[in-house]
């Protein structure tokens, strides 16, 4: 049929919580009809020195502290107990150099604080 919407997502339990959160959402929304559809991207101050990027897009699990953004240890794709401990993805950038503490970084603020 004409009107059959198809959403796919990763295997991995992270990759496919990061891709609904960032593209799966922000469509519903649209096709609900909500005016903002796409989550807040802010720019927040790392509170540790974070290394430099790799040959990817990386959307890392991280934690606000109020002081600054703490990227979490494990970013394996697998890492459930990490993204259930996240409250924020910060979106680095693919061949980017390191970022020291305190400089500011892209992220999203996941909208529940941390998602268990």
């Amino acid at each position: 049929h004409d009107s059959q919407i198809i959403l796919g997502l990763p295997g991995n339990p992270v990759s496919a919580f990061v891709t609904g959160f960032l593209f799966m959402l922000p469509g519903l929304r649209k096709l609900a009809g909500a005016a903002e559809c796409l989550p807040t991207r802010l720019l927040l101050p790392l509170a540790e020195e974070l290394g430099p990027g790799g040959a990817r897009r990386e959307f890392l699990r991280a934690r606000w502290t109020g002081g600054g953004l703490v990227p979490m240890g494990e970013q394996d794709s697998s890492a459930l107990s990490s993204l259930a401990a996240a409250d924020a993805l910060v979106d680095r950038p693919a061949h980017c150099d390191a970022s020291a503490a305190g400089v500011h970084v892209p992220c999203y603020i996941l909208p529940s604080g941390r998602i268990a």
